[in-house]
């Protein structure tokens, strides 16, 4: 499912809107251009929620592609990046050393992602210390990249946060939408997947699932 989002009164896309498949848990961020893509529903027709007002929505394709065949096609992709202070890091020793890795992809410009990053620090430093490691990959380009290192200081995040400047990470996960969080363990067999805001406790339960078996 692919379409614009524009405002109504001065036709222009509208940047960041969420857009919520009524009735199901996928939702995603419109991109820069104003553009979203929804790849796990299948064919059908759905109800679209803009949660702004004044936002119609244009142009709707439905495409046959489902969750499963999207996560069957996504395995584990090693990289190396650096953090922003120059740091480097190798994403298959970070997964190999710690029981559960959450790979997340964000940008300044999301606003679901800074949610996201926000209520993940309570899940990062309960689980922390039972081998859970979160690693971020921020997309923004250098002209917005000081904007996402200030809200990492402001948030005191102490995630491991990357930057793909090259946008090659992105490419190899195959990530048209924001935010999307791949959940691996430490074999780099991929546990979960989601894509646009999900409720943090969705977040929580699977974590605790392959930590614990959801016993704790």
């Amino acid at each position: 499912m692919r379409g614009i989002v524009k405002n109504k009164s001065t036709g222009e896309p509208v940047i960041g809107a969420m857009v919520l498949v009524e009735g199901t848990p996928f939702g995603v961020t419109t991109d820069k251009l104003g553009w979203f893509e929804i790849k796990d529903v299948s064919s059908g027709r759905y109800n679209l929620v803009v949660t702004a007002l004044d936002f119609e929505v244009k142009r709707v394709f439905v495409l046959s592609v489902s969750l499963a065949q999207e996560v069957e096609k996504i395995a584990f992709q090693n990289f190396s990046l650096s953090d922003f202070s120059g740091a480097r890091y190798d994403f298959e020793k970070v997964v190999k050393s710690s029981k559960v890795t959450i790979l997340s992809f964000w940008a300044s410009w999301c606003e679901p992602c800074l949610k996201e990053l926000v209520e993940l620090k309570d899940v990062y430093e309960k689980y922390y210390t039972d081998g859970l490691r979160i690693v971020t990959i921020n997309i923004d380009s250098r002209y917005d990249l000081m904007k996402a290192k200030r809200f990492t200081l402001q948030n005191k995040l102490k995630y491991i946060m990357l930057y793909d400047g090259s946008g090659e990470v992105k490419k190899k996960y195959k990530v048209e939408s924001l935010p999307q969080m791949f959940i691996f363990d430490s074999n780099g067999n991929l546990k979960g997947h989601f894509r646009g805001f999900k409720d943090i406790k969705i977040i929580e339960n699977k974590i605790n699932e392959l930590l614990y078996g959801g016993e704790k």
